[in-house]
């Protein structure tokens, strides 16, 4: 038996829903959401309060993001830039 994970993305200044997403958990693929709403609320409001991401199976119980999200770092190693 298949199960469903559904995705959330909230605006994290407004707590707006932004957009959703329900998945097989067996399926192994990209999640794409919809940050334009949360973007636009950055640009208007000078801020950037980031956005929320919450993850529940199907008997509603919340799962952690990081068991299907990996950190990205921004930083730049500048020592090993050829520029």
């Amino acid at each position: 038996m298949a199960h469903d994970q559904h995705f959330a993305l909230f605006s994290d200044s407004s707590k707006k829903l932004l957009d959703t997403k329900v998945i097989s958990a067996m399926e192994s693929t990209w999640v794409e959401l919809d940050i334009q709403k949360g973007a636009k609320e950055w640009i208007q409001n000078d801020r950037n309060h980031g956005l929320v991401i919450q993850i529940e199976n199907e008997d509603s119980d919340f799962i952690n993001p990081f068991q299907y999200f990996s950190p990205f770092s921004c930083q730049v190693d500048l020592s090993k830039c050829s520029c």
